[in-house]
């Protein structure tokens, strides 16, 4: 719920992610990893990487405030594309993370649904398609 009145304390977008050709149908996020998947009718999902700064001007929140953890600055971000995953037939619908324990990108996947009936399993640090089946 902070993530929501934070934007709307702010007021403002901080980041307008485009690169589809066609209509995004989801977003996911991955709190562990500070990850965003989206999903298009162009047939791919995207991962995001998010890269928040240790500090700056904006964080008024300590990291006791935040459970130990690093204040995430919204306005100071770095937003990259870690990938785009190409292998649906159709518009791919949802995705979502499924994290290793140790969180890290070598054992942690994004999986996607598309229009074809398929599920695909993509490796986070190869980028590769791991495995898909029909639904």
């Amino acid at each position: 719920m902070d993530g929501i009145s934070y934007w709307m304390a702010i007021q403002t977008v901080p980041y307008f992610i485009t690169l589809f050709q066609g209509v995004a149908f989801s977003v996911s996020w991955c709190d562990e990893l500070h990850l965003l998947s989206s999903t298009s009718d162009d047939r791919t999902t995207k991962v995001w990487s998010f890269v928040f700064p240790s500090a700056c001007q904006h964080s008024q929140q300590s990291a006791a405030e935040s459970n130990g953890t690093q204040p995430k600055c919204w306005p100071c971000v770095d937003v990259k594309l870690l990938c785009s995953c190409e292998g649906h037939q159709a518009r791919v619908w949802q995705s979502g993370f499924v994290i290793s324990e140790d969180c890290s990108l070598s054992s942690s996947f994004v999986l996607s649904v598309g229009e074809d009936s398929n599920i695909c399993l993509w490796n986070l640090e190869s980028h590769k398609l791991i495995s898909c089946w029909r639904a």
